[in-house]
């Protein structure tokens, strides 16, 4: 066995330790951009609808500042161009003939001048829009939003690009019609609104723009999209009875409030029997296809695997169910799994076989 000195290993770790050193030593010298990046600081503020205006810290060592330029691309590559190179004394650069209501980005470079070159050392990128505050709406604003038969909630907001907003128009039309109506004017970036003229059971579309002035111009953002949203029970509410259960068949009448959303259930998936509510919430029930539907009991219509079946407010169903396997189905006493849609909303529907029911949003699948 080789023995190694303590002297030995002393010296092979002060020798271990200054190649470290001159790695790094090394590694900063090739790579300068590390040794600025932490410091640089840029702003910029938007002058006009057509000029913007960065403005530059100086930085030692640093000679030269480049300003390229590209429009922020609906999709694909951006490409950038040159709009300025200039000595790092000067503190900032106005970017005029830009065009109204664009997105452009800007990538602005500290400069080191060596052998007559410039090689770039700062990096850092700033961005614009050069119209009034965008519209948008709030990231749940169907989901998380409440509604009712007699209310429907508007959450939306203006972002901070673009010239601030001072205010916000909101328009409304029922759905499947042409021309938009004004419901309400909101001072401010942010729209909580609460639209109580409303008919229980309809469906009404929604959009809105943001509003300021520049040098005594009223300016407005392009619309939003339009939000379709419904005067209805944000739970949905059932009651069924029992035609007849046996091993391998159960046949309900399913009744939906008259202000309930649709409902919507795939045949093959999603829902499950179980003994009570406690066995599906642990993920143990039957899974069950519903294998035929009937508006009066007695007339069938047999569903083809992936077929949805819809139920709206107000309306019945007779629903034919068959286990997806040989299990006993006859004790099952409670149905209900997350394969549902209610009011265009992934949702979880629980229901007592002959008793009430309810369809409320999957919060998990949404948030």
């Amino acid at each position: 066995m080789n023995r190694i000195k303590k002297g030995d290993n002393q010296k092979r770790i002060g020798f271990t330790s200054l190649l470290i050193a001159f790695i790094f030593i090394s590694f900063m010298i090739l790579n300068p951009t590390d040794t600025y990046a932490a410091k640089i600081k840029v702003s910029g503020t938007l002058k006009s609808q057509t000029s913007y205006q960065i403005k530059l810290k100086k930085y030692k060592k640093i000679t030269h500042w480049k300003i390229r330029m590209a429009k922020h691309p609906e999709e694909g590559k951006q490409k950038f161009k040159n709009v300025k190179t200039m000595k790092v004394s000067k503190k900032s650069f106005t970017i005029k003939n830009l065009k109204p209501d664009q997105y452009y980005d800007f990538e602005i470079i500290g400069c080191t001048k060596k052998n007559g070159k410039l090689k770039g050392v700062i990096y850092e990128y700033d961005s614009c829009y050069t119209g009034m505050s965008t519209a948008s709406w709030d990231e749940y604003a169907h989901a998380d939003a409440p509604c009712s038969p007699q209310s429907i909630s508007i959450w939306g907001y203006a972002s901070d690009d673009g010239f601030p907003a001072e205010g916000i128009e909101l328009y409304r039309r029922d759905e499947g019609t042409e021309g938009w109506n004004l419901i309400s004017t909101v001072d401010g970036r942010d729209l909580r609104y609460d639209d109580k003229d409303v008919q229980p059971g309809k469906t009404y579309e929604y959009r809105f723009r943001s509003f300021g002035t520049y040098k005594g111009k009223k300016l407005y953002s392009p619309y939003t999209d339009e939000l379709s949203r419904s005067a209805v029970n944000q739970t949905g509410k059932f009651t069924s009875s029992v035609i007849s259960q046996s091993k391998s068949k159960l046949v309900i009448l399913l009744a939906a409030d008259q202000y309930n959303g649709t409902i919507e259930m795939r045949a093959d998936l999603g829902l499950d029997i179980g003994k009570d509510m406690q066995q599906l919430s642990d993920d143990e029930g039957i899974p069950l296809v519903i294998e035929a539907i009937s508006k009066d009991g007695s007339s069938w219509t047999t569903l083809k695997e992936k077929e949805v079946v819809k139920i709206g407010g107000g309306e019945s169903l007779y629903l034919k169910f068959k286990p997806n396997g040989s299990q006993n189905i006859s004790s099952g006493k409670a149905l209900g799994g997350d394969g549902v849609t209610y009011n265009r909303l992934p949702s979880i529907f629980d229901l007592e076989l002959g008793g009430e029911g309810k369809a409320y949003m999957d919060a998990e699948a949404i948030h």
